[in-house]
């Protein structure tokens, strides 16, 4: 993560990746002055006229005050104005940081907006991070491992984390973790209606009745499930001319999601159709 000290900041995103994101921010403060004790409030439940008397009283402990302020999507536009107000003029000794789902301040903050990142562009970054983790350990991802992991839980940071770290401490000495570990220690869940879905229409050539897609992000978590198991029954030596036509359209789907201003549902459903069809000549 790229930092710099300055006075305000403004994490921007899910809950989950904007609370690493924060308490990275009070950890690389914390190291100038490490008496500083941060306090934490939410905009739900804390009013903006608090935060404000915290920012301007001067620290009994440390040089400086950090202060977090979270969820201020909730917030009033009038009580945006305060804390714009506030960030126009900040206090010498506090360091203030905001969060919330999307980035409401621009001026005067070091934002870390990850709320108008494509969902591609987040799976990409997931991708990177964890081969990042990995490294850390001495150790090596496969892309079919990482593959398996979109594919049971999605691109969620929270709990690729916990998948993550379930690995790394199983793993031992193995330099490689790949798929096969990740079968063993991160099974898919018996009950996840997705998966099923994904087998009937790869394994048995027959349209999914409502396959969860509602948008972009959740059509390309679907696709994460239809890669893997198009790359499983390559594998297994299966019909292969299927898998490999299958996976050409599947990148093709992908292109379309990325390049075109469609109703992702009409994309794939051209696609089940188009495996449907080759499935069954």
């Amino acid at each position: 993560m790229r930092f710099q000290v300055v006075p305000c900041y403004f994490c921007a995103g899910g809950e989950a990746e904007r609370k690493k994101i924060i308490d990275q921010i009070i950890i690389a403060l914390r190291k100038l002055d490490p008496l500083v004790l941060p306090r934490s409030y939410n905009a739900e439940e804390t009013p903006v006229s608090s935060v404000m008397g915290e920012l301007e009283t001067r620290p009994l402990l440390g040089k400086f005050s950090i202060i977090v302020f979270d969820g201020i999507e909730k917030l009033k536009k009038a009580e945006i104005q305060i804390l714009e107000n506030y960030i126009a003029k900040p206090a010498p000794y506090a360091h203030l940081i905001l969060g919330g789902t999307t980035l409401k301040i621009t001026k005067g903050v070091f934002a870390f907006d990850l709320s108008s990142e494509k969902p591609w562009e987040k799976q990409n970054r997931l991708k990177e991070w964890m081969m990042g983790v990995a490294a850390k350990e001495k150790k090596r991802l496969t892309p079919d491992l990482i593959a398996y992991l979109f594919a049971r839980v999605g691109p969620e940071v929270a709990a690729l984390e916990q998948e993550l770290n379930k690995l790394m401490t199983y793993a031992l000495d193995k330099e490689v973790i790949d798929v096969g570990d990740g079968e063993k220690l991160c099974p898919m869940p018996a009950a996840v209606t997705s998966w099923k879905l994904v087998e009937m229409l790869v394994v048995e050539g027959k349209m999914p009745p409502n396959p969860p897609i509602e948008d972009t992000s959740s059509l390309l978590a679907f696709m994460g499930q239809i890669r893997y198991q198009l790359e499983q029954g390559m594998k297994k030596g299966g019909r292969k001319p299927f898998f490999v036509n299958a996976l050409k359209e599947l990148f093709h789907l992908e292109v379309q999601v990325k390049t075109l201003n469609v109703d992702p549902r009409v994309l794939y459903d051209i696609f089940a159709a188009k495996l449907i069809r080759s499935r069954r000549t």
